[in-house]
C-alpha cells in the first residue's frame, strides 16, 4: 500500500524490525495516505507512547478519524474548484505528516 512507504524504509533499515515492529498506522480507506501513527513504540518510550496506554491509543485513533473527516470535508466541498480542492488536500497532507512526526 502506498501509504506505508514512509514506514517501509524504517522497517528495512532496522534488522530487529523483522521480529518486532510496534508501530500502529491508520491509512485512508484506499491505502494511499497515512492519517495517523501511534509512534515507534520503543520500550524505552513506554511512559509516553500510545502503544502502551489505552487512553493515549484512543486519542491516536480519534485524532486519525478527525483527520479523515477533514479530508472528506474538503473532497465534498462544492464551493471549491478542483484546483483549490487539490491545494487544500496537499496542504492538509503536509499538516498531517507534521502532526504524526514525534516531538523532539
Amino acid at each position: 500500500m502506498p501509504g506505508l512507504r514512509p514506514w517501509a524504509r524504517a522497517f528495512e533499515k532496522f534488522k530487529w524490525a523483522k521480529t518486532a515492529f510496534a508501530t500502529s498506522l491508520v491509512l485512508t480507506p484506499d491505502g494511499v495516505s497515512p492519517i495517523g501513527s501511534s509512534g515507534s513504540g520503543f520500550l524505552w518510550e513506554w511512559n509516553t507512547a500510545p502503544n502502551y496506554h489505552p487512553d493515549l491509543y484512543y486519542k491516536f485513533l480519534t485524532d486519525s478519524l478527525m483527520r479523515y473527516d477533514k479530508i472528506q470535508s474538503i473532497k465534498t466541498d462544492t464551493a471549491l474548484s478542483p484546483v483549490q480542492r487539490q491545494l487544500k488536500l496537499a496542504a492538509l497532507s503536509v499538516e498531517i505528516m507534521q502532526q504524526m512526526r514525534p516531538s523532539r
